[in-house]
């Protein structure tokens, strides 16, 4: 049924409307008015509608679009400390133009002192030493010679990457819970899971053209990064260990080397042919050191500490004196 309909008209009142006033077209025109089903009322109908439907999707739409709006998955910046963050030339200098050298390959073993004694007798130079918490280590020699066993995967494929592309390789330091951090060239690095402020301090100091020597944590998660002529910047590390660095700082003139912590918040500041600064360390390495230092003979070039208050005491020619080392 489209269109017009014809109003059902009762007879009775048709007649009576002739019999009283002859105005049966009248009739006619009320009953087309009151019905609904006329254009004027298939169009408010249609009206309603629309009206209807508007509402519904002012309401309706908005929430379906909500619901699948997706957050765009964030790009790893050079501040993130959840991932493997690189530095390229690009954005920091590289080594100075003409210091090169050639990687030398890994050393096939798992011993740590029978891979100390083979570079040494192989004359290679040993140049850092470093523990991880569980055992790993790493000796770091010559300019990009790396030997490792027991460290965190990610570090040692970067270790063996740096290695192959003959990059100078200056340090390497693991936090307490299997982080670390990689300083190569001059002022290069690379890290995965670090304190978000010395993560910060690091590209700081990257981007700033400043050298990075070194960086050390403690096991409570302080750090210490050495950089430049003897500058520190530090956090969260022992109060005394603050005011030696502060009085170093102000009044020297050796050269830092480095700086080790022990697992009770002791500490060794090395620096010129032999001197250091301790507190709280253990008393067997005190007393070596302190006999290397009396005779003379060698210069000290790195040391460290393990998690169990071993040490190792790196001399020229890559010579050592060690206790409760790994094997």
């Amino acid at each position: 049924m489209s269109g017009k309909r014809t109003p059902k008209v009762n007879k009775n009142k048709a007649i009576a409307g002739r019999e009283n006033s002859g105005k049966d077209k009248d009739i006619s025109k009320v009953g087309e008015e009151k019905s609904f089903w006329t254009p004027a009322g298939i169009a408010a109908l249609l009206g309603a509608i629309a009206t209807i439907i508007t509402a519904i999707s002012t309401i309706i739409v908005p929430i379906y679009l909500e619901s699948q709006k997706t957050s765009p998955t964030p790009l790893p910046i050079s501040t993130s400390t959840s991932g493997v963050v690189y530095f390229t030339s690009t954005s920091i200098p590289i080594a100075t133009p003409g210091y090169q050298g050639v990687a030398t390959p890994f050393a096939d073993t798992h011993s740590f002192i029978g891979t100390i004694k083979k570079l040494s007798d192989e004359g290679h130079y040993i140049k850092q030493v470093a523990f991880t918490t569980d055992s790993g280590w790493v000796l770091l020699y010559d300019i990009s010679g790396v030997a490792s066993f027991g460290i965190p995967e990610n570090a040692n494929n970067m270790l063996e990457q740096l290695s192959e592309t003959g990059e100078d390789i200056k340090t390497i330091a693991f936090t307490n819970d299997s982080g670390w951090v990689i300083l190569y060239n001059k002022n290069e690095v690379v890290w995965r899971d670090i304190p978000n402020d010395a993560a910060m301090k690091l590209l700081e100091l990257g981007n700033s053209g400043e050298e990075i020597k070194s960086i050390t944590f403690t096991k409570d998660s302080g750090w210490v990064i050495l950089y430049g002529k003897n500058k520190t910047v530090w956090s969260n590390i022992p109060e005394y260990a603050v005011m030696k660095l502060q009085e170093l700082d102000s009044d020297i003139s050796d050269e830092i080397k480095t700086i080790a912590f022990t697992p009770n918040s002791g500490y060794t500041i090395l620096l010129g042919w032999a001197n250091a600064w301790h507190s709280n360390v253990p008393k067997d390495y005190l007393a070596r050191f302190q006999e290397i230092t009396e005779a003379g003979d060698d210069e000290i070039k790195t040391i460290a500490f393990t998690k169990d208050s071993g040490w190792i005491i790196i001399l020229d020619q890559s010579n050592a004196w060690w206790a409760n080392v790994p094997p």
